[in-house]
Parts: C-alpha cells; sequence; structure tokens
C-alpha cells in the first residue's frame, strides 16, 4: 500500500526559501520544476568533475613550469602564498607524505 506525500510537508522540509525560484502556481508544479532543475545538475556534474581535473592539471604544469618539479616547497612560491594557503599546502604536503615515502607533484596536487 503506498502511502500519500504531503506535498507541504516536503516543500516545508526543503524550505521555502529555497523553493522561491521554482515557484509554480501549486505545490505539485513547484515540486516538479524543482526536480527538472535537480535532473539538470546531475546532468551537468560529470562536465564539471572533468573540468576541475583539466583545471586542475593545468595548474601543476603552470607551477611546475614556473617553480620547478618540486613547487610546493620552491621559497619564492612559498613567499607568495597567504598564511592560510601555505598551511593548507604544508597540511597537503605532510599528507602526501604520510602514504609514500618521495612524494611527487601530483601527490601534492591530489592531496590538494
Amino acid at each position: 500500500m503506498r502511502r500519500k506525500i504531503n506535498l507541504s510537508q516536503v516543500i516545508n522540509g526543503l524550505s521555502k526559501p529555497r523553493l522561491t525560484h521554482f515557484q509554480q502556481q501549486n505545490d505539485k508544479a513547484t515540486l516538479l520544476e524543482y526536480n527538472k532543475n535537480l535532473k539538470l545538475a546531475e546532468a551537468t556534474y560529470p562536465i564539471l568533475q572533468q573540468f576541475e581535473i583539466v583545471l586542475r592539471n593545468n595548474w601543476e604544469t603552470a607551477l611546475i613550469n614556473q617553480y620547478g618539479l618540486q613547487w610546493y616547497s620552491n621559497t619564492t612560491f612559498l613567499g607568495l602564498l597567504d598564511p592560510i594557503s601555505h598551511s593548507k599546502l604544508q597540511s597537503a604536503v605532510m599528507e602526501a607524505k604520510k602514504h609514500r615515502k618521495n612524494i611527487t607533484s601530483g601527490d601534492v596536487v591530489a592531496e590538494l
């Protein structure tokens, strides 16, 4: 036996402010519009994931070209970082070192 879904409870659970952009003539239409947007977001996720990889790899290439294979320990590069970025980089280097004896640029980038 199927239980009837209370659309008002669903809307309250998602929150009315979140659904404002999808507002339609009734709750059911609003949720259908929201669901269409959700499916669109799901469809674009693989593209965004690939874009992130390409962007990250290009950043790594640029850093290697400018500061060498061990850019993550280059004093000139490190001098450009603000304290928060420096701390995040050092954490990534330490995390990479936990998993392998000799780390590479790719290992650091993967941890970042």
